[in-house]
């Protein structure tokens, strides 16, 4: 069941990161954001990930349990168990920024879940485009490593 409180942070956080900033060339901090599917877990492990399907999923911690770390440790796990998705971890503890503009949702620790196929068109499409030239090459490097 979806906790209201992570409804109201993904709408927030949806709204945050789909405006053009002036900032970023005109680009959004992600200019393919969408309302995705959103599941509530108490706390985030392997087995809450047993039903993926092709919709766009964050699963959200109901309270900070799992430390940056552990979700990182998570994400890679998933990944090798789940070829064909991709794994983001997003926790409030780690501010990752885009030439200045905070990216993540900075309330609850959670897993951004979606096709490798998917996140690779949409990434396509921006390439194309001077978007990437505003992200620290770090950062870029760190976010592809999840693939």
């Amino acid at each position: 069941m979806i906790q209201q409180k992570h409804l109201s942070a993904v709408s927030n956080w949806l709204a945050r990161i789909s405006i053009k900033q002036s900032d970023l060339g005109g680009h959004s901090i992600c200019p393919f954001a969408r309302m995705p599917h959103i599941v509530s877990v108490e706390k985030l492990r392997v087995e809450e990930f047993s039903d993926l399907d092709n919709r766009l999923t964050i699963y959200m911690e109901n309270d900070i349990l799992s430390s940056y770390d552990q979700l990182e440790e998570l994400c890679r796990q998933l990944k090798t168990m789940n070829p064909n998705f991709v794994f983001l971890p997003d926790h409030p503890h780690k501010i990752n920024r885009i030439n200045g503009l905070e990216t993540g949702n900075g309330e609850f620790p959670c897993v951004i879940v979606q096709t490798k196929q998917e996140l690779d068109s949409a990434r396509s499409a921006v390439a194309k485009t001077d978007y990437y030239s505003y992200w620290d090459q770090s950062y870029l490097k760190e976010i592809k490593s999840f693939d």
